[in-house]
């Protein structure tokens, strides 16, 4: 689920005619759970329905301090109890979808939200639960108009907006996403991810002056402040930097390091002495960037008078699409890497292709696990690639994505050396030894770029906010060619577009 956005169980419902008697009781089973004592409450409560075995508020509360405890069969009995005594109450319904939810069934759990809104049409949490849940399976426009639902019955809640505005970006309805977040900062100028979410759609749509000022926020956003490497001194904010000690702070994924490294000779130019704190395995490539220091990630800092994230850089370099650092290559592996891959592959005179497929899922990050799963493609489904002559396809897939690639099962031949890829630098040298490379979103598409090898980006529907909106071509990579999905999870047609192009290639060759 999108634990962030979901919403608790329910109260009691009202007292039952003549249901007076148990209120004391349940009262202090409520101050119980609220001091934490959850048995204490389930214990007074227990004693209540021994006493009154029909009264619905005890079923209900039972119910509810199970659920807390994550005990689903306990808290489901209760409320079908609960609903056997008093059938027209939507509560019950949408309870048991939470107890649903919990247990990972997402298609009850939807059920029964759906009975409590046939019940209560303005069940503000029904709604807004079930817009998550079908935001969770990706059946974005029906969540958006319960999203939408739950707004108009109280209209500005911050986190029924914030759904809406993330499934509409979802959408690729950036203006409408815009719409919202600046709804949320109406009434919470200061709330950090509405002023993310805002800048990755200004971003998209090449809105540069503002995107990278709402961009900054994210420093301050839950997610990232979660994650984020904290330094002592003085951040820099555009200050004169001649004769000071800049020290970058590579703060993301390794796509994002590749990509924004191209600002730190920028900062050099200026007359600063720039220093990279980078993950180990990009610290050799990184090293290629005439002038800049790289320090590998928990090594000791030497003393710097600033640091910057790397990825606040463009708010003072590029406020224009115009103003993009675009020269290409500004990475290079050693020569004598480069020079061993291409006597090796000389042998091959095919078209000589790099492909990736996948991206790092982050299995225990469900947000950006939910993100992987829409930019990987599943190999399978792009198996119209291998029926193009004239190519042989190297694999520069890591991870477990990579099996789907081997063995008898595998949808095309590729050759697999990537036992033989222990750093960036590793695959920056096999890259420059073939023709081109075939991406989807990942750090190993940054890195053709950077090289200024050839690189074909397949991309999904919504895709990141980098490559803009509708175009084929990157201000970021000259050399890059960019295929969207025309609809959402359609990798097939993307497969469709790159193999016909692939095709004309070999033939100009």
């Amino acid at each position: 689920m999108l634990d962030w956005l979901k919403r608790s169980p329910t109260a009691p419902p009202p007292p039952a005619a003549g249901g007076a008697e148990p209120d004391a009781a349940l009262a202090e089973s409520r101050r119980l759970q609220e001091t934490g004592d959850l048995q204490g409450a389930i214990a007074t409560a227990t004693a209540v329905l021994a006493q009154h075995p029909r009264d619905p508020r005890v079923f209900m509360r039972l119910g509810t301090l199970h659920l807390l405890q994550q005990r689903f069969d306990e808290a489901e009995t209760h409320y079908r109890r609960g609903l056997e005594l008093d059938p027209a109450n939507a509560d019950w319904h949408y309870n048991l979808a939470l107890v649903y939810g919990g247990r990972g069934d997402s298609t009850r759990a939807i059920a029964s939200y759906r009975s409590a809104i046939a019940r209560q049409p303005a069940h503000r949490d029904a709604h807004f639960n079930l817009a998550t849940e079908l935001h969770e399976i990706d059946e974005l426009e029906d969540a958006i108009d319960h999203y939408l639902a739950a707004d108009a019955i109280e209209p500005g809640h911050r986190d029924v907006l914030t759904g809406a505005g993330l499934a509409m970006l979802e959408l690729d309805r950036l203006d409408e996403a815009c719409a919202c977040f600046e709804r949320i900062l109406e009434h919470h100028p200061d709330y950090p991810e509405a002023r993310l979410y805002r800048g990755l759609a200004e971003l998209k749509l090449g809105d540069y002056a503002h995107g990278w000022d709402d961009y900054e926020f994210r420093l301050d956003t839950d997610e990232i402040r979660s994650m984020r490497r904290y330094y002592p001194g003085n951040a820099w904010n555009g200050e004169d930097v001649a004769g000071r000690t800049v020290m970058l702070v590579a703060e993301q994924g390794f796509g994002d390091a590749i990509q924004f490294a191209r600002f730190a000779p920028l900062l050099m130019e200026r007359g600063a002495r720039v220093l990279l704190e980078a993950p180990r395995p990009l610290v050799s490539l990184l090293r290629s960037i005439p002038g800049l220091e790289v320090i590998p990630r928990d090594d000791p800092l030497p003393r710097y008078d600033y640091y910057a994230y790397l990825m606040s850089l463009p708010r003072y370099f590029a406020r224009s699409l115009e103003s993009v650092p675009a020269r290409v290559p500004y990475l290079a592996p050693s020569a004598d890497k480069v020079a061993a891959w291409k006597q090796r592959l000389a042998s091959d005179h095919n078209l000589r292709v790099g492909l990736v497929w996948a991206g790092d899922p982050h299995k225990n990050h469900p947000k950006r696990y939910r993100a992987d799963r829409r930019r990987s493609a599943p190999l399978a489904r792009l198996a119209t690639l291998g029926t193009v002559p004239g190519i042989t396809w190297y694999s520069l897939q890591k991870g477990d994505a990579a099996d789907q690639a081997r063995g008898p099962n595998a949808p095309f031949p590729i050759v697999d050396l990537t036992d033989e890829l222990e750093t960036f630098e590793d695959t920056a040298a096999l890259i420059e030894a073939l023709d081109l490379v075939v991406a989807v979103d990942t750090a190993v598409g940054h890195l053709a770029g950077a090289l200024a090898k050839p690189t074909w980006s397949m991309l999904r529907y919504d895709c990141c906010w980098r490559w803009l909106k509708d175009r084929t071509d990157s201000p970021w990579y000259p050399q890059a060619r960019l295929y969207r999905q025309p609809q959402r999870f359609d990798w097939e047609s993307v497969a469709a577009t790159v193999a016909h192009d692939l095709a004309a290639l070999v033939r100009t060759r």
